[in-house]
């Protein structure tokens, strides 16, 4: 399991994480020039862009207030940015923190073999990450174990359920 930051990217043509294949330029994925070409960095999609003008549209002043943010105090903006993403991942991590103890206790009941996996798969996030990572491999082995129970067997990698 490998945790990222929400904002990594892919530029065209260049491999800013280790983990993600460097992107196509639009023009090679579809033979059409796109005016997101021109944002390197962009990850929006037709569909967010329908769900986010309206947004825009409706919260006028708060989106002039970021542009003039941007332009003024870069520094200020993207500490703007990085405060709600430290939000989104202190929420991550009070539900972090109610699973804990179950997941303790499932773990404690596990064999070295099941243990020694999970354990493999926390050393290698980042030790900021290490509590949702061992909650997310918990649950994760909890499927397995769900799943080979119900159907006698571990699931294929690449079999779609349903």
């Amino acid at each position: 399991m490998h945790y990222r930051p929400a904002r990594t990217y892919s530029v065209a043509g260049i491999q800013t994480h280790p983990d993600m294949p460097a992107a196509k330029p639009k023009t090679e994925r579809n033979g059409q020039h796109d005016d997101n070409d021109a944002r390197p960095g962009s990850r929006t999609s037709d569909r967010v862009e329908s769900r986010l003008n309206p947004y825009i549209d409706a919260h006028a002043k708060d989106m002039e207030y970021y542009r003039k943010l941007v332009g003024e105090n870069p520094e200020r903006a993207a500490r703007t940015l990085m405060l709600k993403d430290m939000e989104k991942y202190e929420e991550t991590m009070k539900r972090v923190q109610r699973q804990m103890p179950q997941a303790k206790e499932f773990y404690e009941k596990q064999s070295p073999e099941v243990k020694a996996r999970i354990d493999e798969a926390v050393a290698k996030v980042n030790p900021y990450h290490h509590d949702q990572a061992f909650v997310g491999e918990v649950t994760a082995e909890v499927r397995r174990q769900s799943f080979k129970q119900v159907f006698g067997k571990q699931p294929s990698a690449g079999v779609a359920a349903g």
